[in-house]
């Protein structure tokens, strides 16, 4: 028999309407499953996800485990999968995404080849239809790269290092992505990065990312400006990395555009002040970094012109402007 080499951690949530596609695209890998094991956590799920996962393990009990627990979030259902890992390497996989047939094969033999602790592939953007609406590829490699994709789920993870330096995701975040590779990255995680894409991100109307945090009131604002500081706190041993100060100021432009032009004016200047007096006394340095101005090697040209641009709205005065112009609401 073959060691295995890789766990595919999959936490499950109400996820009737995917699991199943999702599973077979692990159970469809053109590695040989006496190398992989998958390991899924029910969530407490309500609908019949569970029976369609006890159907599945019936078929291919050699290779899936369940384990159930009650609802603890998706943060505290990927530590109880990672803390049962025994394999060299784990993989993260969202219950509604899907691998190409060959990720687990590509993504073990790059990390085995580098002898990284973390190896980074693209993704696709997809619809609930299956449209691709975006494609993401690491070029340009540089010590930004891996900032760009601040995920868990378009990588492989050599479990001896987050077991070393005891990362894990956090429990009572919005986002568990973001700290848990931030932490890989505070911790001086050794990266490769793969020209494959092969991981298929799914979007959908219920998922945290079109549900999730907003900026749009002022608890919300609050709670993400309660996150960049969660970044900061991390990244603590980060803050002189030029690196480190552009990601963090690109975040709160993230915010602002992707989720604070959904409410009023008044909000997203609210949300704008709020970032940047904590940002002030969190890094002074960072807010007049030269990097604002020439963005890190590996950024794109857009990102970094938009980060540009809205920094010198803000040095300007402009934001009041810029908010009557992109927010959705008046007020």
């Amino acid at each position: 028999m073959k060691e295995k080499k890789v766990t595919v951690v999959v936490p499950v949530y109400n996820a009737t309407a995917y699991i199943e596609n999702t599973i077979n695209s692990v159970i469809n890998q053109t590695l040989d499953k006496e190398m992989y094991h998958i390991l899924v956590v029910n969530d407490g799920s309500t609908d019949d996800s569970g029976e369609k996962l006890e159907n599945i393990r019936n078929k291919y009990s050699d290779v899936i485990e369940i384990i159930n627990q009650k609802n603890q979030g998706v943060g505290r259902a990927r530590n109880v999968g990672l803390n049962k890992v025994k394999t060299p390497f784990v993989c993260f996989l969202d219950a509604d995404d899907t691998y190409d047939n060959d990720f687990l094969e590509k993504m073990l033999e790059a990390i085995e080849k580098t002898n990284a602790d973390v190896t980074i592939g693209g993704f696709r953007r997809v619809d609930n239809e299956g449209n691709v609406t975006r494609t993401y590829l690491p070029q340009k490699i540089s010590s930004f790269t891996k900032y760009i994709t601040m995920v868990s789920w378009n990588r492989i993870h050599r479990t001896s290092f987050l077991r070393k330096n005891e990362i894990h995701f956090f429990e009572d975040s919005f986002v568990e992505d973001t700290p848990f590779s931030l932490m890989e990255i505070e911790k001086g995680s050794k990266y490769s990065f793969i020209p494959y894409i092969g991981y298929n991100w799914t979007l959908n109307k219920d998922s945290f990312s079109s549900t999730g945090l907003k900026v749009s009131t002022e608890e919300n604002s609050d709670q993400a400006v309660e996150l960049l500081r969660t970044f900061v706190s991390v990244g603590d041993s980060l803050r002189e990395e030029k690196d480190f100060q552009y990601w963090i100021i690109k975040s709160v432009f993230h915010q602002l555009l992707s989720q604070g032009r959904n409410g009023g004016k008044n909000a997203f200047l609210s949300h704008y002040n709020k970032a940047f007096t904590m940002l002030e006394k969190a890094f002074p340095e960072a807010i007049h970094h030269q990097k604002i101005w020439i963005a890190p090697k590996g950024e794109s040209f857009k990102v970094a012109f938009v980060v540009c641009a809205m920094f010198l709205f803000g040095r300007l005065h402009m934001m009041p402007l810029i908010a009557r112009i992109i927010c959705k609401k008046k007020l």
